[in-house]
């Protein structure tokens, strides 16, 4: 067993900057790097007195760079560099430099969104609301920060929720043009145009199947509402239905926003593998003009399958055995799938013989369950039919004899 113990001190670094960015209790720090292959990380020592440092920051990375943050402002700090490898050893500090941080200094000030975007131009409703932020700007143009100050605005368009701070809220209430202005001791920035404007309009939603069965009642949804911020009037709906015929709904006033609904019954005459389409307007009304809007729901209209059922048999018994005929017929528009047909034998008869078609699966009730296999002494038999055709028809029969 061979240990291998390090006790090599990395090489001691040089220290070749100390720079204030001006963000408030920042100082940058750089160094030459060394050229140890197993180096773990630096030290930062700092403090007040030179050559007395009374703190470290660990950089726990092979970077040469280093940002030290929350030193007090206008303090000149004493800094020096180590560097220390992944078995703990460390080299001596480094040559000394010191810098002073220092508050940002304002270059300017910008409003912006709750993004961080320059707000300029914009288009706003009546009632709509329009957040704002105020931010300071160095001269390398950093973000330093919000900034508290004034707010103004110029034009009648609305009100702000504040007039003083680092943010406030703009409502607007009459139509027309503005800016807003925020002042910091000698800055200021105004936001682009904003215009107020009434915003008229109404809306409608049709809802229902997408699929129907003929001959059947579909029901449609009409839902409705004033998307604007006007009281709308005379508000009517007019629904034409598949058929051409019409239903007309009278709403009456409709506030800003306000909305409702309305159903309406359809009984499907259209046959199947067709469509049918129904289609609502709404139209209100306004000092000055009118707003309208409408809409359409296309419904696909699918069959059902209606099996029939005829069975003939004699109507005097002549002979000792009799037979009895059955005739299926689909009578729908849709194909029926899996069609069973069972009939109960007459009592004291025993069977003699069942004729079915192609692909008919036939079983036989015996003792108290199905079996598949004739069985003379059967009380009931059961037809299984993959599958039955619009307007097809088919036969089955069977034979008994009297006990």
């Amino acid at each position: 067993y061979t240990m291998t113990i390090d006790n090599i001190i990395p090489q001691t670094p040089t220290l070749t900057s100390v720079i204030n960015p001006a963000l408030d209790g920042k100082l940058d720090i750089s160094w030459g790097p060394g050229t140890d292959t197993n180096l773990a990380g630096y030290k930062i020592y700092y403090g007040t007195e030179s050559g007395n440092y009374i703190d470290f920051e660990d950089t726990g990375s092979a970077e040469t760079t280093y940002r030290l943050s929350g030193l007090t402002n206008d303090i000149c700090y004493y800094i020096a560099v180590s560097a220390y490898d992944k078995a703990g050893n460390e080299s001596d500090k480094s040559n000394e430099l010191s810098g002073t941080p220092t508050m940002p200094i304002l270059k300017t000030i910008r409003i912006e969104d709750e993004d961080g975007n320059e707000i300029g131009d914009v288009l706003i409703r009546i009632s709509g609301t329009l957040s704002l932020y105020l931010k300071g700007y160095n001269q390398d143009g950093i973000d330093i920060g919000y900034i508290n100050g004034t707010w103004s605005i110029s034009g009648e368009i609305g009100t702000l929720s504040t007039l003083s701070g680092t943010n406030t809220i703009f409502t607007s209430e009459n139509e027309g043009t503005g800016t807003i202005i925020a002042y910091y001791e000698a800055w200021t920035d105004t936001t682009g145009i904003i215009t107020v404007f009434i915003h008229r309009a109404i809306s409608i939603t049709k809802q229902g199947s997408e699929e129907a069965v003929t001959k059947s009642t579909i029901t449609y949804t009409l839902i409705y509402q004033n998307i604007g911020n006007i009281i709308l009037t005379d508000v009517v709906i007019e629904d034409t239905l598949p058929n051409g015929s019409t239903k007309t709904f009278t709403i009456g006033t409709l506030t800003p926003q306000e909305e409702g609904s309305k159903t309406i019954d359809y009984y499907i005459t259209e046959a199947a593998n067709s469509t049918i389409t129904n289609t609502a307007e709404i139209v209100g009304n306004f000092i000055g003009g009118t707003v309208s809007a409408s809409s359409s729901i296309t419904t696909s209209i699918i069959g059902i399958p209606r099996i029939t059922l005829k069975k003939e048999g004699p109507g005097v018994i002549k002979t000792e055995t009799i037979t009895y005929t059955i005739t299926y017929k689909n009578e729908g528009d849709k194909t029926a799938e899996n069609v069973v047909i069972i009939d109960v034998l007459p009592e004291n008869t025993k069977l003699q013989e069942v004729i079915s078609g192609e692909n008919i699966t036939v079983n036989y009730f015996v003792g108290g369950n199905w079996q598949e296999g004739f069985n003379e002494n059967a009380t009931k038999i059961r037809w299984m039919i993959p599958e039955v055709a619009p307007n097809q028809e088919g036969e089955i029969s069977f034979t008994v004899i009297v006990k």
